[in-house]
């Protein structure tokens, strides 16, 4: 194994993190083997295309404050729209969405966008966050979080407040410097949007800590063993099928796997996301 190989295992971060919690055998195949389906979910490519468009927007207001808000956008939409395919129904929800979000974004004073902080952890480990933005108000920093999603809910809010993942991502930025109040949690929808606030707790970043440090012990306990349990449970839910399923037949042959892995999927970095990992 290659030292970029390792430098990747010994990186987290927290899809990664979710990934080992739920099924030790879906971690072996993303991080891995670094295999992602060829057929990549409409509704991740809307929300890649929208936050992409968002980063886009901030930095030609940024190099250019004279840019009327619609203006930065339409720039910002005619850049990314050949980067994202999708059908014509997709591309106008993402247009629509982009639209919406820009509007309840663009009054607040952005100072940065697309953030990547890395945490460093015992024996050469670093979790690496991204931050969609970070906003400037009168009393104090806020994380700017964007959420895309078919139907604005209250389980969409409810699910944001009590999950880690927020004060995951605020725990490492006060570590890297930031001290950021909250987070301002943008979402929008086919239909409308709103924002959200989630102020986070001494008791919730203590949550966030130990998820940290036991995802790291999980990680270590399983690359020293070498062998990465599948639980069932996540193989097919009532919402979810996994896309590695059909590799892990019980009686599969690697031929069979590596026919599998030719026809359904392609090979990217973990870290591509970070814009690292060629």
């Amino acid at each position: 194994m290659n030292q970029a190989m390792i430098d990747q295992l010994h990186t987290l971060f927290f899809t990664k993190a979710k990934d080992l919690h739920t099924c030790e055998q879906l971690y072996y195949w993303r991080y891995h083997r670094h295999l992602i389906p060829k057929t990549k979910s409409p509704a991740l490519t809307r929300g890649g295309y929208v936050h992409a468009v968002m980063h886009r927007a901030i930095t030609l207001r940024k190099e250019d404050s004279s840019l009327f808000p619609d203006a930065a956008l339409g720039l910002a939409l005619i850049t990314e729209e050949g980067g994202y395919p999708m059908t014509e129904e997709v591309s106008q929800e993402a247009k629509n969405m982009s639209l919406a979000l820009w509007q309840s974004l663009h009054s607040y004073e952005v100072v940065e966008s697309e953030l990547v902080l890395n945490l460093s952890l015992p024996h050469g480990y670093v979790w690496k966050v991204k931050l969609d933005s970070i906003i400037a108000l009168p009393d104090g920093m806020w994380q700017g979080e964007y959420k895309t999603t078919a139907t604005y809910a209250s389980n969409i809010k409810r699910l944001y407040h009590s999950g880690i993942q927020p004060f995951v991502y605020l725990h490492v930025a006060r570590q890297s410097g930031w001290d950021l109040k909250g987070t301002k949690m943008f979402v929008v929808s086919k239909k409308e949007s709103a924002v959200e606030d989630v102020i986070a707790t001494p008791e919730q970043l203590s949550q966030a800590e130990r998820f940290i440090s036991e995802t790291q012990k999980k990680l270590e306990r399983v690359e020293e063993c070498g062998e990465f349990s599948r639980n069932r449970t996540q193989c097919v839910t009532f919402l979810f099928e996994c896309p590695y399923r059909s590799l892990c037949l019980e009686k599969a042959q690697e031929k069979y796997v590596e026919d599998v892995v030719n026809l359904l999927y392609d090979v990217e970095s973990p870290l591509a996301h970070y814009g690292e990992g060629e």
